[in-house]
Protein backbone atom coordinates (compact mmCIF):
# COMPACT_ATOMS: atom_id res chain seq x y z
CA UNK A 1 0.00 0.00 0.00
CA UNK A 2 1.36 3.67 -0.97
CA UNK A 3 1.89 5.19 2.61
CA UNK A 4 2.70 8.69 0.15
CA UNK A 5 -1.02 10.54 -0.08
CA UNK A 6 -0.87 9.98 3.80
CA UNK A 7 2.19 11.54 5.09
CA UNK A 8 1.47 14.61 2.48
CA UNK A 9 -2.57 14.44 4.12
CA UNK A 10 -0.91 14.75 7.67
CA UNK A 11 1.28 17.30 6.21
CA UNK A 12 -1.29 19.40 4.66
CA UNK A 13 -3.38 18.64 8.08
CA UNK A 14 -0.41 20.06 10.37
CA UNK A 15 -0.49 23.45 8.77
CA UNK A 16 -3.77 23.82 7.72
CA UNK A 17 -4.41 25.31 11.57
CA UNK A 18 -2.08 28.07 13.17
CA UNK A 19 -0.90 30.59 10.56
CA UNK A 20 2.09 31.33 12.66
CA UNK A 21 3.59 27.76 11.62
CA UNK A 22 4.51 29.68 8.31
CA UNK A 23 8.42 29.50 8.46
CA UNK A 24 8.89 26.75 9.72
CA UNK A 25 11.33 24.36 8.74
CA UNK A 26 10.97 20.87 7.99
CA UNK A 27 12.84 17.68 9.45
CA UNK A 28 14.90 15.86 7.28
CA UNK A 29 13.82 13.83 5.18
CA UNK A 30 15.99 9.93 6.67
CA UNK A 31 14.58 11.32 10.01
CA UNK A 32 10.82 11.62 9.18
CA UNK A 33 11.63 8.25 7.01
CA UNK A 34 12.27 6.80 10.46
CA UNK A 35 9.56 8.69 12.28
CA UNK A 36 6.80 7.48 10.12
CA UNK A 37 8.82 3.62 9.34
CA UNK A 38 8.92 5.00 5.11
CA UNK A 39 10.75 4.68 2.52
CA UNK A 40 13.10 8.09 2.00
CA UNK A 41 11.67 7.78 -1.70
CA UNK A 42 8.50 7.40 -0.06
CA UNK A 43 9.07 10.94 2.06
CA UNK A 44 10.25 12.59 -0.95
CA UNK A 45 7.59 12.07 -3.24
CA UNK A 46 5.20 13.57 -0.06
CA UNK A 47 7.20 16.58 0.13
CA UNK A 48 7.44 16.67 -3.89
CA UNK A 49 4.18 16.91 -3.96
CA UNK A 50 3.74 19.90 -1.55
CA UNK A 51 6.67 21.89 -3.11
CA UNK A 52 4.71 21.48 -6.18
CA UNK A 53 1.47 22.99 -4.54
CA UNK A 54 3.95 25.76 -3.37
CA UNK A 55 3.14 24.99 0.49
CA UNK A 56 6.67 24.10 1.26
CA UNK A 57 9.72 25.56 -0.24
CA UNK A 58 12.70 24.21 -0.84
CA UNK A 59 16.16 25.90 0.09
CA UNK A 60 19.26 24.04 -1.24
CA UNK A 61 21.78 23.83 1.66
CA UNK A 62 19.33 25.24 4.24
CA UNK A 63 16.01 22.86 4.25
CA UNK A 64 12.38 22.88 3.32
CA UNK A 65 10.28 25.55 4.95
CA UNK A 66 6.64 26.16 5.40
CA UNK A 67 5.92 28.37 2.36
CA UNK A 68 1.79 29.45 2.99
CA UNK A 69 -0.72 27.44 5.31
CA UNK A 70 -2.99 25.64 3.04
CA UNK A 71 -6.82 25.12 3.29
CA UNK A 72 -7.94 21.96 5.08
CA UNK A 73 -8.42 19.30 2.93
CA UNK A 74 -11.32 17.85 5.37
CA UNK A 75 -12.43 17.17 8.91
CA UNK A 76 -10.70 13.50 9.22
CA UNK A 77 -7.19 15.11 7.98
CA UNK A 78 -7.12 16.96 11.38
CA UNK A 79 -4.72 15.52 13.46
CA UNK A 80 -5.62 14.56 16.78
CA UNK A 81 -2.86 16.55 18.95
CA UNK A 82 0.53 18.78 18.41
CA UNK A 83 2.67 15.40 18.50
CA UNK A 84 1.94 15.17 14.65
CA UNK A 85 3.03 18.82 14.38
CA UNK A 86 6.59 18.72 16.57
CA UNK A 87 7.61 14.99 14.74
CA UNK A 88 7.29 16.57 11.49
CA UNK A 89 8.92 20.35 11.92
CA UNK A 90 11.47 21.73 14.41
CA UNK A 91 8.94 24.21 16.11
CA UNK A 92 11.75 25.97 17.44
CA UNK A 93 13.45 27.19 14.11
CA UNK A 94 11.60 29.39 11.90
CA UNK A 95 11.84 31.73 9.36
CA UNK A 96 9.52 35.31 9.74
CA UNK A 97 10.08 35.85 5.62
CA UNK A 98 11.24 33.48 3.00
CA UNK A 99 13.04 34.65 0.81
CA UNK A 100 12.50 32.81 -2.39
CA UNK A 101 14.92 30.15 -3.69
CA UNK A 102 17.42 30.49 -6.87
CA UNK A 103 15.07 28.17 -9.22
CA UNK A 104 12.18 30.33 -8.25
CA UNK A 105 14.10 33.96 -8.85
CA UNK A 106 12.20 34.43 -12.38
CA UNK A 107 8.64 34.27 -11.55
CA UNK A 108 5.98 33.70 -13.92
CA UNK A 109 2.97 36.06 -13.76
CA UNK A 110 -0.64 35.88 -15.47
CA UNK A 111 -2.78 38.98 -16.38
CA UNK A 112 -6.34 38.34 -16.66
CA UNK A 113 -6.62 41.32 -18.81
CA UNK A 114 -9.98 43.18 -20.82
CA UNK A 115 -8.13 43.80 -23.90
CA UNK A 116 -10.90 45.73 -25.66
CA UNK A 117 -11.34 48.24 -23.23
CA UNK A 118 -9.33 50.80 -24.34
CA UNK A 119 -8.57 54.38 -22.02
CA UNK A 120 -5.60 55.73 -20.74
CA UNK A 121 -6.12 54.63 -16.94
CA UNK A 122 -6.21 50.96 -18.39
CA UNK A 123 -3.10 51.62 -20.92
CA UNK A 124 -0.89 53.16 -18.40
CA UNK A 125 -2.04 50.90 -15.51
CA UNK A 126 -0.67 47.91 -18.19
CA UNK A 127 2.58 49.76 -18.83
CA UNK A 128 3.33 49.82 -15.30
CA UNK A 129 2.33 46.11 -14.93
CA UNK A 130 4.97 45.12 -17.61
CA UNK A 131 7.75 47.38 -16.89
CA UNK A 132 7.82 46.79 -13.07
CA UNK A 133 7.74 42.79 -14.14
CA UNK A 134 10.53 43.61 -16.76
CA UNK A 135 12.63 45.71 -14.03
CA UNK A 136 12.12 42.63 -11.38
CA UNK A 137 13.05 39.90 -13.90
CA UNK A 138 9.97 38.61 -13.81
CA UNK A 139 7.64 36.71 -16.98
CA UNK A 140 4.09 38.67 -17.22
CA UNK A 141 2.06 37.48 -19.78
CA UNK A 142 -1.47 38.87 -20.89
CA UNK A 143 -4.97 36.89 -21.49
CA UNK A 144 -8.15 37.46 -22.52
CA UNK A 145 -11.02 37.99 -20.03
CA UNK A 146 -14.64 38.32 -21.06
CA UNK A 147 -17.12 40.12 -19.45
CA UNK A 148 -21.41 40.56 -19.51
CA UNK A 149 -23.45 37.43 -20.10
CA UNK A 150 -19.78 35.20 -21.06
CA UNK A 151 -18.17 35.95 -18.05
CA UNK A 152 -19.29 33.00 -15.55
CA UNK A 153 -18.21 30.70 -18.85
CA UNK A 154 -15.37 33.04 -18.94
CA UNK A 155 -13.92 32.21 -15.77
CA UNK A 156 -14.22 28.42 -15.74
CA UNK A 157 -12.66 28.40 -18.94
CA UNK A 158 -9.76 30.43 -17.13
CA UNK A 159 -9.35 28.51 -14.18
CA UNK A 160 -9.14 24.95 -16.12
CA UNK A 161 -6.27 26.34 -18.34
CA UNK A 162 -4.79 27.73 -14.70
CA UNK A 163 -4.65 24.72 -13.07
CA UNK A 164 -3.35 22.86 -16.66
CA UNK A 165 -0.84 24.97 -16.02
CA UNK A 166 -0.25 27.31 -13.21
CA UNK A 167 1.55 30.16 -12.53
CA UNK A 168 3.25 31.77 -9.61
CA UNK A 169 0.73 34.57 -8.90
CA UNK A 170 -1.88 36.24 -10.79
CA UNK A 171 -3.23 39.81 -11.81
CA UNK A 172 -7.12 39.97 -12.33
CA UNK A 173 -8.58 42.66 -14.44
CA UNK A 174 -11.82 44.08 -13.02
CA UNK A 175 -13.21 46.43 -15.49
CA UNK A 176 -16.56 46.06 -14.15
CA UNK A 177 -18.17 45.40 -10.70
CA UNK A 178 -19.38 41.65 -11.58
CA UNK A 179 -16.81 40.33 -14.00
CA UNK A 180 -15.09 37.97 -11.93
CA UNK A 181 -17.18 36.56 -9.22
CA UNK A 182 -16.06 32.82 -9.61
CA UNK A 183 -12.40 34.09 -9.41
CA UNK A 184 -12.20 34.35 -5.54
CA UNK A 185 -13.34 31.00 -4.52
CA UNK A 186 -11.54 28.37 -7.29
CA UNK A 187 -8.68 30.36 -8.38
CA UNK A 188 -5.39 28.49 -6.66
CA UNK A 189 -2.09 30.59 -5.82
CA UNK A 190 -1.40 34.06 -5.37
CA UNK A 191 -3.63 36.76 -7.03
CA UNK A 192 -4.67 40.63 -6.69
CA UNK A 193 -7.15 42.66 -8.30
CA UNK A 194 -6.83 45.76 -10.40
CA UNK A 195 -9.47 48.38 -10.64
CA UNK A 196 -9.42 51.73 -12.40
CA UNK A 197 -12.80 52.38 -11.47
CA UNK A 198 -15.67 52.84 -8.55
CA UNK A 199 -16.19 49.37 -8.40
CA UNK A 200 -16.19 48.32 -4.52
CA UNK A 201 -14.27 45.57 -2.64
CA UNK A 202 -15.78 42.88 -3.16
CA UNK A 203 -13.10 40.53 -4.78
CA UNK A 204 -10.01 40.62 -2.10
CA UNK A 205 -7.75 41.75 -2.11
CA UNK A 206 -7.63 44.71 -4.59
CA UNK A 207 -5.56 47.45 -5.97
CA UNK A 208 -7.82 50.43 -7.24
CA UNK A 209 -8.59 54.01 -7.82
CA UNK A 210 -11.62 55.22 -6.10
CA UNK A 211 -13.29 57.19 -8.77
CA UNK A 212 -16.03 57.76 -6.28
CA UNK A 213 -14.13 60.10 -3.73
CA UNK A 214 -12.55 62.16 -6.77
CA UNK A 215 -16.15 63.32 -7.41
CA UNK A 216 -17.51 64.01 -4.11
CA UNK A 217 -14.08 66.14 -3.93
CA UNK A 218 -14.63 67.74 -7.30
CA UNK A 219 -18.19 68.88 -6.23
CA UNK A 220 -17.20 70.23 -3.08
CA UNK A 221 -14.12 72.26 -4.64
CA UNK A 222 -16.55 73.64 -6.83
CA UNK A 223 -19.12 74.90 -4.47
CA UNK A 224 -16.30 76.85 -2.35
CA UNK A 225 -15.52 78.65 -5.48
CA UNK A 226 -19.06 79.65 -5.22
CA UNK A 227 -20.43 77.73 -8.03
CA UNK A 228 -24.15 76.79 -7.26
CA UNK A 229 -25.11 74.53 -10.48
CA UNK A 230 -22.85 71.93 -10.91
CA UNK A 231 -23.39 69.40 -13.55
CA UNK A 232 -21.36 66.08 -14.50
CA UNK A 233 -20.28 65.25 -17.79
CA UNK A 234 -19.09 61.79 -18.72
CA UNK A 235 -17.73 59.22 -21.71
CA UNK A 236 -20.19 56.96 -23.34
CA UNK A 237 -19.21 53.78 -23.70
CA UNK A 238 -20.40 50.39 -25.57
CA UNK A 239 -20.67 49.32 -21.91
CA UNK A 240 -23.52 50.01 -19.81
CA UNK A 241 -22.47 48.88 -16.91
CA UNK A 242 -22.73 49.40 -12.66
CA UNK A 243 -19.97 51.58 -12.76
CA UNK A 244 -21.56 54.41 -15.14
CA UNK A 245 -24.55 54.26 -12.94
CA UNK A 246 -22.94 54.28 -9.64
CA UNK A 247 -21.12 57.49 -11.04
CA UNK A 248 -24.46 59.20 -10.87
CA UNK A 249 -25.35 57.88 -7.79
CA UNK A 250 -22.35 60.07 -6.14
CA UNK A 251 -23.03 62.64 -8.21
CA UNK A 252 -26.63 63.10 -6.61
CA UNK A 253 -25.37 62.22 -3.38
CA UNK A 254 -22.77 64.64 -3.76
CA UNK A 255 -25.08 67.55 -4.27
CA UNK A 256 -27.57 66.47 -1.72
CA UNK A 257 -24.65 66.36 0.82
CA UNK A 258 -24.02 70.11 -0.25
CA UNK A 259 -27.46 71.35 -0.66
CA UNK A 260 -26.95 71.87 -4.25
CA UNK A 261 -29.91 71.82 -7.23
CA UNK A 262 -30.00 68.48 -8.82
CA UNK A 263 -28.96 68.67 -12.57
CA UNK A 264 -29.50 65.61 -15.18
CA UNK A 265 -26.12 64.06 -15.82
CA UNK A 266 -24.98 63.75 -19.10
CA UNK A 267 -22.58 61.35 -21.03
CA UNK A 268 -21.20 61.89 -24.66
CA UNK A 269 -19.49 59.97 -27.55
CA UNK A 270 -15.70 61.20 -28.14
CA UNK A 271 -16.88 63.22 -30.84
CA UNK A 272 -17.04 67.11 -31.12
CA UNK A 273 -20.29 67.58 -32.56
CA UNK A 274 -22.20 64.92 -29.71
CA UNK A 275 -20.06 66.62 -26.99
CA UNK A 276 -20.82 70.18 -28.13
CA UNK A 277 -24.66 68.96 -28.43
CA UNK A 278 -24.62 67.89 -24.70
CA UNK A 279 -23.15 71.31 -23.79
CA UNK A 280 -25.76 73.05 -25.43
CA UNK A 281 -28.10 71.49 -23.38
CA UNK A 282 -26.69 72.22 -20.22
CA UNK A 283 -25.99 75.57 -20.92
CA UNK A 284 -29.41 76.70 -21.73
CA UNK A 285 -32.80 76.45 -19.84
CA UNK A 286 -33.42 78.70 -17.25
CA UNK A 287 -31.61 77.71 -14.61
CA UNK A 288 -28.04 76.19 -16.93
CA UNK A 289 -24.85 75.24 -15.71
CA UNK A 290 -22.09 77.42 -14.10
CA UNK A 291 -19.51 74.82 -13.50
CA UNK A 292 -18.63 71.04 -14.81
CA UNK A 293 -17.03 68.31 -13.15
CA UNK A 294 -15.69 66.41 -16.51
CA UNK A 295 -14.86 62.41 -15.93
CA UNK A 296 -12.83 62.04 -18.65
CA UNK A 297 -10.43 63.34 -20.20
CA UNK A 298 -10.80 62.75 -23.59
CA UNK A 299 -14.04 64.47 -23.35
CA UNK A 300 -12.30 67.58 -21.28
CA UNK A 301 -9.99 67.93 -24.26
CA UNK A 302 -12.63 68.07 -26.52
CA UNK A 303 -15.16 70.37 -24.58
CA UNK A 304 -12.67 73.24 -23.33
CA UNK A 305 -12.37 74.84 -26.77
CA UNK A 306 -15.92 74.37 -27.79
CA UNK A 307 -16.75 76.31 -24.71
CA UNK A 308 -14.88 78.78 -25.47
CA UNK A 309 -16.22 79.16 -29.08
CA UNK A 310 -19.85 78.92 -27.25
CA UNK A 311 -18.65 82.57 -25.25
CA UNK A 312 -18.08 80.98 -22.32
CA UNK A 313 -15.30 82.19 -20.23
CA UNK A 314 -13.57 79.07 -18.72
CA UNK A 315 -12.30 79.81 -15.16
CA UNK A 316 -14.48 83.09 -14.75
CA UNK A 317 -17.70 82.74 -15.32
CA UNK A 318 -17.89 79.14 -15.67
CA UNK A 319 -15.56 76.51 -14.21
CA UNK A 320 -14.63 72.57 -14.60
CA UNK A 321 -12.60 70.16 -12.94
CA UNK A 322 -11.64 66.82 -15.32
CA UNK A 323 -10.86 63.42 -13.91
CA UNK A 324 -7.40 62.94 -15.58
CA UNK A 325 -3.91 60.16 -15.57
CA UNK A 326 -0.79 61.54 -14.98
CA UNK A 327 1.53 60.47 -17.97
CA UNK A 328 -1.81 60.37 -20.54
CA UNK A 329 -1.07 62.07 -23.68
CA UNK A 330 -4.40 63.22 -23.52
CA UNK A 331 -3.05 65.69 -20.79
CA UNK A 332 -0.75 66.92 -22.79
CA UNK A 333 -0.71 70.69 -23.76
CA UNK A 334 -3.34 70.67 -21.03
CA UNK A 335 -1.52 70.96 -17.82
CA UNK A 336 -3.42 74.13 -17.10
CA UNK A 337 -6.82 72.15 -16.14
CA UNK A 338 -8.03 71.96 -12.59
CA UNK A 339 -7.92 67.90 -12.32
CA UNK A 340 -8.16 65.47 -10.19
CA UNK A 341 -5.28 63.38 -11.01
CA UNK A 342 -4.63 60.00 -10.53
CA UNK A 343 -1.21 57.84 -11.21
CA UNK A 344 -2.37 54.26 -13.07
CA UNK A 345 1.32 53.69 -13.91
CA UNK A 346 2.55 53.87 -10.44
CA UNK A 347 -0.70 51.86 -9.64
CA UNK A 348 0.31 49.13 -11.87
CA UNK A 349 4.29 48.74 -10.46
CA UNK A 350 2.37 48.93 -6.98
CA UNK A 351 0.51 45.68 -8.28
CA UNK A 352 3.88 43.99 -9.23
CA UNK A 353 5.30 44.73 -6.24
CA UNK A 354 2.35 43.79 -3.67
CA UNK A 355 2.22 40.10 -5.54
CA UNK A 356 5.96 39.66 -5.60
CA UNK A 357 5.56 40.30 -1.53
CA UNK A 358 2.82 37.94 -1.05
CA UNK A 359 4.70 35.52 -2.29
CA UNK A 360 7.77 35.99 -0.44
CA UNK A 361 6.40 36.57 2.41
CA UNK A 362 4.01 33.55 1.95
CA UNK A 363 0.66 35.23 1.50
CA UNK A 364 0.89 37.47 5.24
CA UNK A 365 1.57 40.68 3.74
CA UNK A 366 -1.19 40.97 0.75
CA UNK A 367 -3.42 43.65 1.15
CA UNK A 368 -6.16 46.01 -0.62
CA UNK A 369 -5.51 49.17 -1.28
CA UNK A 370 -7.60 52.44 -2.64
CA UNK A 371 -5.95 55.19 -4.18
CA UNK A 372 -7.57 58.58 -3.78
CA UNK A 373 -7.18 61.03 -6.75
CA UNK A 374 -4.28 63.98 -6.26
CA UNK A 375 -6.30 67.46 -6.58
CA UNK A 376 -3.93 69.99 -8.92
CA UNK A 377 -5.45 73.07 -9.30
CA UNK A 378 -5.63 74.88 -12.44
CA UNK A 379 -7.19 77.55 -14.25
CA UNK A 380 -10.28 76.57 -15.25
CA UNK A 381 -12.70 76.13 -11.95
CA UNK A 382 -11.15 79.48 -10.30
CA UNK A 383 -14.70 81.79 -10.14
CA UNK A 384 -15.47 85.74 -9.90
CA UNK A 385 -18.72 84.89 -9.38
CA UNK A 386 -20.83 87.61 -6.74
CA UNK A 387 -21.41 84.38 -4.47
CA UNK A 388 -20.75 83.70 -0.75
CA UNK A 389 -17.15 81.76 -0.51
CA UNK A 390 -17.32 78.28 1.39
Amino acid sequence: MDSTPSLSTMIHACLSRPPSRVGCRMRPERELAATFKLSRRKVREAIDSLVEAEVLVREHGSGVYVRKVPRQRGVDATPADESAFEKLFITEERRPALQLPETKRTLRFEAWWKTDFHNETARLFRAGLEDQARALGHELCFHEIATGHDADKAALEMLASVNRKPGDGYIIHVPFANASDRFDTLLRGPAIYVSMGRQPLRHQPMVRMDGSESIFQAVELLHAQGYRRIGMLGLETQHESQDLVSSELYYQLALERLGLPFIAPYRARMVAARVKEVLSKLLSGPAPCDALYITDDYIARLAEPLLRKMGVRVGETFGFIALSNRGSSVQQGHEHWSRMEFDPYNNGKLAINCLVRSIESAGEELLSFSHHATWTPGSTHLSTLPYPRG
